[in-house]
């Protein structure tokens, strides 16, 4: 009996430890799901499901130009790809494309977790002719890729 009860208790253990989430966040899901969700007329209720307080007080909210830029639709109108990595507990994505004047646009969003909910941190976009990025790269980075 004794046994069987050992037996039953590692198994219970086991499939336990086995039914926790391990997945890492997927931060270009994130990411599609808000521009999916995005326009002019919803933005000012999404914004703080999407991006920390701390990143929204650094702008106006008011001026239609930053606003646009929230809806990244004209910053990034079409995506060739994408990268994303998490360290130190703080999620980078790096999506690289094209705007809507067909220039090389490089977008790095830093995500952190806030209230078990990932919201972006800060922002970073390039306009380069270079060669897109081959990983992600976190919004601080940058300085040190000169």
């Amino acid at each position: 009996m004794s046994k069987f009860l050992v037996l039953t208790s590692a198994l219970l253990l086991i499939l336990s430890c086995t039914s926790a989430q391990t997945t890492e966040p997927q931060f270009y899901d994130l990411y599609k799901e808000y521009r999916t969700k995005a326009n002019a007329g919803n933005l000012d209720t999404l914004l703080p499901a999407y991006f920390t307080k701390a990143l929204l007080s650094k702008g106006d909210l008011t001026d239609q130009f930053q606003r646009s830029f929230f809806l990244f639709e004209n910053s990034l109108a079409q995506e060739t790809s994408h990268f994303e990595v998490v360290k130190s507990g703080v999620g980078c994505l790096t999506v690289n494309g094209y705007d809507t004047a067909n220039r090389p646009v490089v977008f790095s969003l830093e995500y952190v977790s806030s209230n078990e909910a990932w919201l972006i941190n800060e922002m970073h976009v390039i306009y380069s002719e270079d060669q897109p990025m081959t990983k992600a790269i976190c919004p601080d980075e940058y300085g040190a890729l000169d």
